[in-house]
This record gives structure tokens, sequence and C-alpha cells, in this order.
């Protein structure tokens, strides 16, 4: 298997944070200021429940609404810099801590019952470490490779085949069933074409600190998926 050709670059962002002044002790960093490492719930042997709801739209030939609910697993592994987000027993994100930020360097498939890392020549950011209201970035995830092709498909917080911007958005109270948390609200956009003007969908995504992804929303086309925390451990 192997990857397609990336876009050429990531778009800049600015990437420090100002330090605390030493005579006066009063912090230069921007009101509302948060650690973005806290949100990825980064911790080893974790597992987070979901479910997922799908509902479709369809006119074709009638107009017609279809729901679909499924339950989902998410396992996280690693330690220190190193961590790979699992749906179930399956490897498939592949995430490296930097001083700046928490990048997608790769993604897993398996391969003649092996399970295979691919990297990513120029990984996407997906969280950054130093965040602040309307702070916000550009990246490229490349498709996903199944078998001899190539797919377009938002995964948990990694859109496959998509470019994004990435806005961290504002701060709310969410109740899902695995409680109520005070999340981190970041606006997504999709492009299926990075010169489009205009998203291909749309993801609202809310991070708990210690916790992770609480609540995803995406409307995209005939879709529009939530996915929404049951438990965690």
């Amino acid at each position: 298997m192997s990857l397609r050709a990336f876009i050429p670059g990531l778009a800049a962002v600015l990437m420090l944070l100002p330090g605390c002044g030493e005579d006066d002790g009063v912090s230069s960093q921007p009101p509302g200021y948060v650690n973005g490492l806290t949100l990825m719930g980064l911790v080893d042997n974790r597992s987070l429940q979901y479910i997922q709801t799908d509902t479709t739209t369809s006119f074709d030939p009638v107009y017609s609404v279809t729901v679909a609910t499924v339950s989902k697993t998410i396992r996280i592994a690693g330690a220190g810099d190193e961590w790979i987000v699992m749906q179930a027993d399956s490897p498939l994100i592949n995430l490296r801590v930097t001083d700046e930020s928490v990048i997608q360097n790769g993604y897993w498939q398996r391969d003649n019952d092996v399970d295979s890392l691919f990297y990513i020549p120029i990984p996407p950011v997906v969280m950054m470490r130093s965040l602040w209201p309307q702070r916000s970035w550009e990246g490229f995830t490349p498709r996903l490779a199944a078998g001899e092709t190539e797919v377009m498909l938002p995964f948990y917080y990694s859109n496959f085949g998509f470019s994004f911007t990435r806005t961290f958005a504002d701060r709310r109270s969410l109740l899902v069933p695995a409680g109520s948390f005070e999340t981190y609200h970041f606006s997504v956009d999709l492009f299926a074409n990075p010169y489009d003007s205009l998203p291909a969908a749309h993801v609202d995504e809310y991070y708990a600190p210690g916790v992770g992804l609480v609540r995803l929303s995406l409307r995209g086309g005939p879709l529009v998926r939530t996915l929404s925390l049951v438990d965690y451990f």
C-alpha cells in the first residue's frame, strides 16, 4: 500500500506562547488560555464508549429519512510523546506530542494479518498545545488506504482525505450520557478540495480536560452524525 501525493504544505500558524513578566509576575498569556494537551485524554489503557447516530436524508426516488445507531469503543494506548488511537482493538490513528502541538504523524492498517504503520510526510496538527479563543489553524489529512483504493473518511478527530480549518470557538457546559462536562468547543470546516471556498462538511467537537472528546456533531451533504460519550475508564 502507498500514500498518494500530499498537499505541499501545512498553513503556517503562530507557535510561540508569550512568557510571564519577570518583574511584575503578571502572566502575558491571552485571556482564556488553555493547554490543549489536557483536552486529548491521552491516558494509557483509556477506553471511551460512544453512541453514534447517523441520520441520512434522501430525495431519490421519494423523500425519506434513515436513522442508524451503533456503539463505538475507542481505546488509547501509549506513553510520553507516542500515542495510538484504536477503534476497539484495531490501531488506526498514530499521534505524536511535540513542544507546540499534537500531530497525526501516521495511521495504521492491517496487511496480511499484521498491523503496519504508515507515516504521513506532512503531519496535520490535531491540537495546539497553546490555545485561546478563536485561535485557528489549517491542515490536510491524506486519504486512508483501504486495500487497493484510498477513501475519504471522517473518523473521530481525524478526517481522512479532507483539508480542514479548526478553530477554538468557546467553552460550553454539555450534558451527554456519560455525565455533565465543562467542555472546550472547536469548530471544524472540512474541504474536499483545498481550493474550495465552501466546506463539504462542518464538524463541532467538544473536549473535556482529562477526558478527551465527549461529543462530536458532523453535517455534510445528506448526513448528520452525532457521537456522544456514554462511559470512560
